[in-house]
């Protein structure tokens, strides 16, 4: 059930039986995702290992591909991308529409749960990007039994990237400042704000769309607040070793971006 806070609970019986409610990937939240563009540094940090360790790259929790999968094909690599939201592949496939073909080649995109998914296919470099790994903790040991997946679809030398926010705790309730923006050329405001142990340990996104037309969106996504305590004790249970990890500001939020071999490179 979604979890709504302050200005959109207040919105949600307001507009009562009048508001669309809708998963924060689905529906016009697709169209939203596509604004919010991946943070340049780790960007960087993706493609500065991918040159380390080859040219074939699979995106977990791959959007629309605008953030990291399409920056990473323009770059020259190889680029697979596994999405569960049939909203976020149809932004995909329209973003990939418009690139020369050179770009498009290099592209390719699968709709699976990535707990589902299996591939024979071999990476050198496998992501997940946007603090994802936060929506796949809730169960520890699917979570351990996705990295040993990962594991097998690397190549000897090949190597695990994701990263997590370090600026949230799991012992102080928190409501971010409310943020704000207007499309001007798709008819919309958003209004977007960030609940942190309302639930314990979970940071919950409430996200309201109001279209020119009238109609409005509301929209939650809940994500574990995950430590690095968390993420050493997963890392044990696995066969991965941490080769290193990056630190990243981003305004008032700091995230980890860390690297893990699937065997130590001399």
């Amino acid at each position: 059930m979604n979890k709504y806070y302050g200005f959109f609970d207040g919105i949600k019986n307001l507009y009562d039986g009048k508001i669309i409610e809708c998963g924060l990937y689905d529906d016009i939240f697709s169209n939203v995702y596509n604004a919010l563009a991946g943070n340049e540094e780790i960007k960087e940090l993706y493609a500065e290992n991918g040159f380390c360790v080859g040219k074939n790259i699979l995106e977990i929790a791959a959007g629309d591909g605008s953030n990291y999968m399409i920056p990473l094909a323009q770059k020259g690599f190889n680029v697979d991308g596994v999405e569960i939201s049939e909203s976020m592949i149809d932004r995909f496939n329209e973003n990939v529409s418009k690139l020369p073909q050179r770009i498009k080649k290099k592209l390719n995109m699968i709709q699976a749960d990535i707990f589902d998914y299996e591939t024979d296919k071999k990476y050198d470099l496998i992501t997940i990007p946007s603090t994802t790994i936060c929506l796949l903790s809730d169960d520890v040991e699917r979570l351990e039994n996705l990295f040993d997946k990962i594991y097998s679809w690397l190549t000897p030398n090949g190597r695990l990237m994701f990263d997590y926010r370090t600026d949230q705790v799991t012992e102080r309730l928190y409501a971010s400042n409310i943020l704000t923006n207007t499309n001007l050329e798709d008819k919309y405001y958003i209004v977007l704000q960030e609940f942190n142990n309302f639930v314990p340990e979970k940071s919950i996104v409430n996200m309201y769309v109001e279209k020119a037309d009238g109609s409005k969106y509301l929209a939650c996504s809940e994500k574990k607040i995950i430590t690095e305590k968390f993420v050493d004790s997963v890392i044990e249970k696995t066969c991965f070793k941490k080769h290193y990890t990056y630190h990243v500001k981003e305004g008032d939020i700091t995230i980890d971006v860390c690297v893990l071999n699937k065997e130590e490179v001399a």
